[in-house]
């Protein structure tokens, strides 16, 4: 009996069935499941893993103002990834849809998925020793991975107030966890005993202010935010005094949308990504004294998330990979623009065992004869 196949957008999945009477009987056999730049994470000087839609793009960027695509690691199931974290030779990636996977990444050029636990709307990840910290469906979630094959679930703390589907991120030091939610604010957490999480602070935020990243210093929660339509805030809060949390510090860009944030020595890199007006870029501010933050320079970029490495900057950007010299923070260069990722496919024409995307950034050609295992063969701007 002859199998029919179907590929459908957006992302590329791979169906089959054997006859029209058995079309109820589909089963995926194959995704190409790429599309926007999300996440970034630079294993080393000379490897960089580029989140695109639901799957990872393993760059080559022994010079980093020609990075070459080498490697691709599809999710077929459809996991759409949040975020990336790495610990020694393991990478954590949290799928927003359908949990977090372990991947051992000893080979970086071939990683291996060792582990995996399935939680519901995984906003966000972060590993601290042994302990997975994850933020999924209003709950906190703390994971034992010692034993990256086999997670254990160490506690389960419900969060109440919060937008299930909206942002939410968390960031850990020492014995603290510290909460982003969106609908409620800041709270943190007791973590000394990872079997009961124990709420020790909270600020909280109005409903429209969305929270889009977070990160600590010192005695300073730095928390950027989307407030209506045009407004991008970088707030820096006193957290000293946990049951006495307060603002003092604030930067603002008009724009429609928050980008990624990392802070480091006395600058903080802000990113804010606007689309309908062009108003995006990447902003280096000085906050040497956090109570009046200051810009010193600012790249033209669109920087969906932020690591940074030694003196580099490795950004995920519409439409893909972008490298950044921060030798001279009051003068950062652009090493590498924009590479292309496909971004979400408007349309389909197949030929033979070729399939041609027409994508936000071009044109994709896809190999499908092993319809397993679909592969890039081409891409024209």
């Amino acid at each position: 009996m002859m199998k029919k196949y179907f590929i459908i957008f957006n992302f590329l999945p791979l169906l089959v069935f054997s006859s029209l009477r058995d079309s109820l009987n589909i089963r995926l056999i194959g995704a190409w499941p790429y599309d926007f730049p999300r996440q970034v994470y630079p294993i080393s000087h000379s490897i960089v893993y580029l989140a695109v839609g639901h799957g990872i793009w393993i760059y080559n960027t022994t010079n980093p103002q020609n990075p070459i695509k080498i490697g691709e690691i599809p999710f077929i199931e459809g996991r759409l990834i949040s975020e990336i974290e790495r610990k020694d030779n393991l990478l954590y990636v949290a799928h927003l849809d359908e949990g977090f996977s372990i991947l051992d990444i000893t080979n970086p050029i071939q990683p291996q998925r060792i582990g995996y636990v399935e939680l519901s709307n995984t906003q966000d990840i972060y590993i601290q020793e042994n302990n997975a910290y994850i933020i999924a469906t209003d709950t906190f979630f703390i994971y034992n991975v010692s034993n990256p094959r086999n997670p254990i679930r160490i506690s389960a703390t419900p969060i109440y107030g919060g937008y299930i589907w909206s942002r939410q991120h968390i960031f850990v030091l020492q014995n603290y966890a510290y909460l982003g939610i969106t609908g409620i604010g800041l709270l943190i957490y007791d973590i000394s005993n990872p079997s009961q999480p124990r709420e020790i602070g909270r600020r909280s935020m109005s409903m429209e202010e969305i929270i889009s990243n977070i990160w600590i210093k010192d005695t300073f929660a730095y928390i950027s935010i989307k407030k209506g339509w045009d407004s991008c805030r970088l707030k820096i809060f006193s957290v000293s005094n946990p049951r006495n949390i307060y603002q003092i510090g604030e930067w603002r860009r008009i724009s429609e949308d928050v980008g990624g944030l990392y802070i480091r020595d006395s600058f903080a890199y802000f990113g804010y990504t606007g689309k309908v007006r062009f108003s995006f870029g990447l902003d280096i501010i000085n906050i040497a004294n956090p109570r009046s933050p200051s810009l010193i320079s600012n790249c033209s970029i669109f920087p969906t998330d932020i690591i940074i490495l030694d003196s580099l900057i490795y950004v995920s950007s519409y439409p893909g990979l972008g490298i950044i010299n921060i030798k001279n923070p009051h003068q950062p260069v652009i090493l590498c623009h924009y590479l292309y990722t496909p971004g979400w496919i408007l349309g389909m024409e197949t030929f033979n065992n070729f399939a041609f995307l027409s994508c936000f950034n071009g044109i994709s050609v896809i190999d499908f004869s092993n319809l397993s295992n679909p592969r890039e063969t081409t891409h024209l701007c």
